[in-house]
């Protein structure tokens, strides 16, 4: 790892710290680890106003965040920092660097562990360009805008798959041609086999000449409605063709999750390779401080994806475009 200098004057400190505050995931704060970064971000806050060093023992961790009274704060915390290291900070860095570079800076902060008896924890400044790789590509929307009640909605690195999710969506699904004709071949015959299941089911009781029975009734309704609702499935499931983003399917996302999408990612008419990818977008509500989390629009605004406040999310009410990352107030109260 290339040396890193630590944080050059109060007001860039504090900017950073904040910056670090606002990636995390609002639903993910409550993640032990998460709260590790955070409380780190804090006390770099508190210590940096009142003029001393921002560096934090690790018994100060396990005391304030109430870390488990049977253990050591260094056995405690070890396992968590491994995590932050590994893997959740990783997550949130592309985030992180675009909030630092829409506020000017020059750096951004990375969590470090001091060796030393006790350690001792502290945020440390890495150059930006230095650290973006070459393709990297910041969030399409800008920071000036002048709308009231307007957002702008940031990608959510922290989603979780579930293990079929990863399997079938972990780094992208190529939309090649073969798994075009796969996916008409597999509509063409559901249509087909539902078709014959609902005129079967039409046979059947036209020709009945004895009187119906509530059995027949209700044998009847399903072999006419289910087959109805499955066409239905199946239409909604075609929007993503025209839409291009849908609201993804509950067996692709982990336990607890919810509130991603299922978007076609490159365009066909530039050359690009078209792949389906399962992503989440959040933004903070300007109403209440909320977390605003994409949901179908239905039934006010059909055919549409919405941000809903998760404090308020039949009020609190906002547009999404894909392109842009932005919306408007579609629903408020102000």
């Amino acid at each position: 790892m290339h040396e890193m200098e630590s944080l050059p004057t109060k007001e860039p400190t504090i900017l950073m710290a904040e910056a670090l505050r606002a990636s995390i995931p609002r639903d993910k704060a409550r993640i032990n680890a998460f709260r590790v970064l955070d409380y780190l971000a804090l006390r770099t806050i508190e210590l940096v106003q009142a003029g001393e060093e921002p560096e934090i023992p690790t018994k100060d961790i396990h005391v304030d965040l109430g870390g488990n009274p049977n253990q050591e704060p260094s056995a405690w915390i070890s396992p968590l920092w491994m995590t932050i290291e590994t893997k959740l900070f990783e997550q949130i860095e592309s985030s992180l660097l675009a909030r630092c570079k829409s506020l000017g800076l020059s750096h951004y902060p990375r969590p470090v562990r001091r060796s030393g008896s006790p350690a001792k924890y502290r945020l440390e400044a890495v150059e930006i360009e230095a650290s973006v790789p070459a393709d990297f590509e910041a969030p399409p929307g800008t920071r000036d805008i002048p709308q009231h009640l307007a957002v702008e909605y940031e990608q959510d690195m922290a989603l979780k798959l579930s293990m079929l999710g990863r399997l079938v969506f972990g780094g992208g699904l190529n939309w090649t041609r073969s798994k075009k004709i796969a996916f008409a071949v597999a509509i063409m015959a559901s249509c087909l086999i539902l078709g014959l299941s609902a005129y079967l089911g039409y046979m059947v009781l036209v020709q009945t000449r004895t009187p119906l029975s509530a059995a027949d009734v209700i044998t009847g309704l399903f072999l006419i409605a289910g087959p109805w609702a499955a066409f239905r499935w199946i239409e909604r499931r075609m929007h993503m063709f025209d839409d291009r983003i849908v609201i993804a399917p509950g067996w692709a996302l982990a336990w607890k999750e919810f509130g991603a999408t299922m978007e076609f990612e490159g365009e066909q008419e530039s050359g690009g390779t078209r792949a389906i990818k399962v992503a989440r977008y959040t933004a903070n509500c300007p109403i209440c401080d909320g977390m605003l989390k994409l949901d179908r629009g239905e039934p006010d605004f059909p055919r549409r994806l919405v941000g809903r406040c998760s404090r308020s999310p039949r009020e609190h009410v906002f547009s999404f475009d894909r392109v842009t990352r932005r919306g408007k107030a579609l629903v408020s109260p102000v």
